[in-house]
């Protein structure tokens, strides 16, 4: 992996403008970029003027630091690493590490973005400069203004920052980031994580992708005007996905999204069917299963779907199989009896 990065910078040196190769080069002759901050902070102590005291403050604390990594989650161990590195360094001091380890971090990241777009073949038409120094800017603003975020010590905007510059991102990262199935649940998403069963063409792949991160935007506004309340999302994703897809993909699209609910129906109901005394250790559990899953997919496509083509609840009941029909006659008689039951009851 290492290697190919490194290739790859010495490939983009001969294409990207001096302002940036500079920092290629010192990107392709040292391993800042893979460097705990830590790590940076020690190799760069002369440019950052540690005294002796800062010295040995890091120095014996790295190792617990380091350990802490096996301990907390990715992002809890970023938020202590960062506030104990505020506390040992100075303003100007934290300022200039996180400036310049960023640069590294922002090359080193806007590379290796570039070759797992060459790896899902997403490279088509695109210039590899122009797309590098794209994802190099990008993110040099969001660590930027993180860096000043958190030079003011602002744990909660820096959040915020995040969260906005997530809604900027280019159109092809987010695409890389749904390839690399890095994407909150949505219904594009999961038709985008199925586009092989369902034939997608590139441009549904993008409308699909539009359409998320549009979601995304209504998600951020919705939370940042009612905290702790849900955004009700169905309507606008179902609305959108059936005008998307063609006939039989929608088809496709909601027997695949629906199998794993109609799988646990019929689990259920093969309890409830044994219960009953309606089948036994001779009956075929495995054609009895796959005939009650096969009618609920049926009853959850056609619920779900917006197509005008799409059976009758009539039609669909006179599927139901028979055992099943049976075991609503008992229920709907124990039922019956426990309401008659209660209307005596004083």
């Amino acid at each position: 992996m290492k290697q190919t990065t490194k290739l790859l910078i010495a490939y983009f040196l001969l294409q990207i403008p001096c302002t940036l190769k500079a920092q290629i080069k010192t990107l392709a002759n040292n391993s800042d970029n893979s460097q705990s901050p830590i790590s940076y902070i020690f190799k760069h102590r002369t440019e950052l003027n540690l005294t002796p005291k800062q010295i040995v403050t890091l120095s014996g604390q790295q190792n617990k630091i380091n350990n802490l990594r096996k301990t907390l989650s990715t992002q809890e161990f970023q938020r202590t690493e960062d506030a104990y590195l505020r506390l040992v360094l100075n303003k100007d001091q934290y300022r200039y590490f996180l400036t310049n380890y960023n640069k590294n971090r922002a090359l080193s990241r806007s590379v290796d973005e570039w070759r797992q777009l060459v790896d899902f073949k997403l490279n088509k038409g695109l210039d590899s400069a122009k797309v590098v120094i794209g994802f190099y800017d990008f993110e040099m603003g969001r660590l930027s203004a993180l860096v000043e975020s958190r030079y003011a010590g602002n744990t909660k905007d820096s959040l915020d920052i995040l969260a906005k510059f997530n809604q900027s991102r280019p159109f092809i990262l987010w695409k890389l980031d749904a390839y690399n199935e890095r994407l909150r649940s949505s219904q594009f998403y999961y038709a985008i994580e199925n586009r092989a069963q369902l034939n997608l063409y590139d441009t549904q792949i993008d409308s699909l992708l539009t359409r998320h991160i549009e979601l995304e935007r209504k998600r951020y506004d919705f939370a940042k005007r009612y905290k702790d309340v849900p955004y009700n999302s169905t309507k606008f994703e179902s609305e959108n996905i059936f005008k998307i897809l063609n006939p039989s993909q929608y088809l496709t699209y909601l027997t695949i999204k629906n199998q794993p609910r109609a799988l646990l129906i019929a689990d259920n109901e093969w309890q409830a069917l044994k219960k009953a005394g309606l089948v036994n250790k001779s009956s075929d559990s495995t054609k009895i299963n796959n005939e009650n899953k096969l009618y609920e997919l049926h009853v959850l496509v056609a619920r779900e779907s917006l197509s005008d083509d799409k059976p009758s609840a009539v039609a669909i009941r006179s599927s139901k199989p028979l055992l099943l029909k049976k075991l609503e006659q008992i229920n709907s008689t124990i039922t019956a009896n426990k309401n008659l039951k209660n209307s005596f009851a004083w």
